[in-house]
C-alpha cells in the first residue's frame, strides 16, 4: 500500500511539474481514460479546464516530432483531430520517466456503437484524411509491411517464447500473402490504426480520429481494410452490411479505382495479419503476456475466417 500510494503521490508531481510548462492553472483531479500498447491516457482536469495528458510509451522522441509535424498538417485542413498544445516557449514535447509527454485538446465524447451510421462517419472521415496532401514530403513508411513480416517469421525458431499455433498460422498466412499485397495502387497519408478506442464520438456523430501515432505514407487501401477490421466485425466475423456501408460512404469522396476494388479483399486479409505482425514484434518473441498472446491468436482467427468466406468487392 505504501509504495503505491508513494508512486500515485510521485506521479501527481509529474503532472504537477509539466504543468508548470504551459498556461493552464494547476492541476485539480486526472483520471486515466486508457493504458494501451503504444499510449497512456488521462483526463486531467485543472483550474482552467479539462485536457488530455498522453504519455508515449513506445514512438521514439523523433517518432513524436513526425507525428505532432503531421497533426500541424491535419489542421491546416480542419481534420477533426485532437491537437497537442502548445507549451509556454512554443514548443509541445515534455519528457518525464524516459518518456515524451504531449498534453492535448481534450474532446468530450466516447467510444461508438457499430451500427450504420458510426461506420459512414469513420468511412467518410478516412476518406478525408486520405486525400489531404503533401504526403510526399513526409518519409515515414508503414511498420506494417510485408517485408518485414516475411523477415520476422526467420526469428520465429530462436524465439525464446515458442507459440507452436501462432507461428504456423502466421506462416501459412504471409506465404499466401506475400505476392498478394501490390504497391501499385493509390498511396498518401494513412492513420494506419482506425479503431473504436481510436475514435471520439458523440452518439453516432464522430468529433475526433486520435491517436496518429501509426501515421504513415501506403498504399491508402491499407487505412481502408484496416477501418474495416475495426469498424466492420462483430465477434470477430465481418459483417458484410457494414463493411459496404463504410466502403459506400469512403467512396462519396474518394472513389476506389478498380484495381483497389480487386486487391481490397486481400488487403482485408493483410490488415489482420499485419496486426498479428505488430504484436509479434511487440515484444512477444520476448515478453509473453496473456493479453498480447490471446491478441494475436484473435487476428489469425480472424484471417482464417475472412479467407474461407471468398468475398469480393
Amino acid at each position: 500500500m505504501y509504495v503505491r500510494n508513494r508512486k500515485k503521490c510521485n506521479f501527481v508531481k509529474t503532472i504537477q511539474k509539466i504543468l508548470r510548462n504551459y498556461d493552464l492553472g494547476r492541476l485539480k483531479t486526472y483520471a486515466l481514460l486508457t493504458n494501451g500498447f503504444a499510449n497512456k491516457n488521462y483526463r486531467i482536469e485543472t483550474e482552467k479546464g479539462v485536457f488530455l495528458y498522453r504519455i508515449c510509451k513506445q514512438l521514439s522522441l523523433k517518432g513524436v516530432q513526425n507525428e505532432i509535424k503531421f497533426l500541424h498538417l491535419l489542421k491546416q485542413a480542419n481534420f477533426p483531430a485532437a491537437y497537442p498544445i502548445k507549451k509556454n516557449d512554443g514548443t509541445y514535447l515534455n519528457h518525464a520517466d524516459n518518456n515524451p509527454i504531449i498534453i492535448y485538446d481534450f474532446i468530450e465524447g466516447g467510444i461508438p456503437e457499430l451500427n450504420h451510421k458510426t461506420v459512414g462517419e469513420i468511412g467518410k472521415a478516412v476518406a478525408k484524411l486520405n486525400i489531404i496532401e503533401g504526403w510526399e514530403s513526409f518519409q515515414k513508411s508503414n511498420f506494417i509491411n510485408i517485408d518485414g513480416a516475411i523477415k520476422l517469421t526467420d526469428k520465429f525458431v530462436k524465439a525464446k517464447y515458442q507459440y507452436p499455433d501462432i507461428f504456423n498460422d502466421f506462416t501459412e498466412a504471409i506465404s499466401y500473402l506475400k505476392d498478394k499485397i501490390t504497391n501499385d495502387l493509390p498511396r498518401g497519408f494513412i492513420h494506419a490504426d482506425v479503431f473504436p478506442d481510436n475514435t471520439i464520438f458523440a452518439g453516432d456523430k464522430l468529433m475526433a480520429l486520435i491517436d496518429f501515432e501509426c501515421f504513415c505514407v501506403d498504399n491508402l487501401l491499407f487505412d481502408i481494410a484496416m477501418a474495416i477490421n475495426g469498424f466492420c466485425f462483430e465477434n470477430n466475423r465481418l459483417n458484410i452490411d457494414l463493411a459496404t456501408s463504410l466502403l459506400d460512404t469512403y467512396s462519396t469522396v474518394r472513389p476506389l479505382t478498380k484495381n483497389e476494388k480487386k486487391h481490397l479483399p486481400n488487403y482485408i486479409l493483410w490488415a489482420a495479419v499485419g496486426m498479428a505482425s505488430w504484436h509479434l514484434q511487440n515484444d512477444m518473441l520476448n515478453n509473453k503476456t496473456d493479453k498480447q498472446t490471446a491478441r494475436a491468436r484473435e487476428l489469425l482467427d480472424r484471417y482464417k475466417g475472412i479467407k474461407k468466406l471468398g468475398i469480393t468487392f
